[in-house]
């Protein structure tokens, strides 16, 4: 599975110390640069899984099995999906760059969104409070 084609479906999450003690427990980090990696996000404002990446921590690939399996969020190979191409039409690019998703297919009025990060409730909780 590639690392860039993995998406998780369902529920935002929040991720919290015990979802980091999961990456610990699954060997992914020791506790020591888990506090320092959670420190070094806040200080960045930046969300704990995009910050273990970029700092190759961790791949997101083993990030997503662990989130998968702590949060009971299913994870999609996004290489096995037929994409509808007309639903990631209907999205502009830079609002997918934006919000980190893929739209994967359009049923009537709903969209279907594959997301990077379903534990930046933040981001979600914003976006889905703007008037429309």
């Amino acid at each position: 599975m590639n690392d860039n084609a993995i998406a998780s479906v369902g529920t935002p999450v929040v991720w919290h110390w015990r979802s980091c003690q999961r990456l610990v427990q699954d060997g992914l980090l020791d506790e020591n640069t888990m506090h320092d990696a959670i420190a070094k996000a806040k200080e960045k404002r930046a969300s704990l899984v995009t910050h273990l990446v970029s700092m190759n921590l961790a791949t997101a690939r083993d990030i997503a099995i662990s989130a998968s399996n702590e949060f009971g969020v299913p994870l999609l190979d996004l290489t096995a999906v037929a994409i509808d191409l007309d639903a990631v039409r209907a999205v502009s690019e830079k609002l997918m760059q934006k919000h980190r998703v893929l739209p994967l297919m359009k049923r009537g009025k709903r969209l279907f969104l594959a997301v990077a990060d379903p534990t930046n409730l933040t981001r979600w909780m914003r976006s889905a409070s703007r008037p429309r």
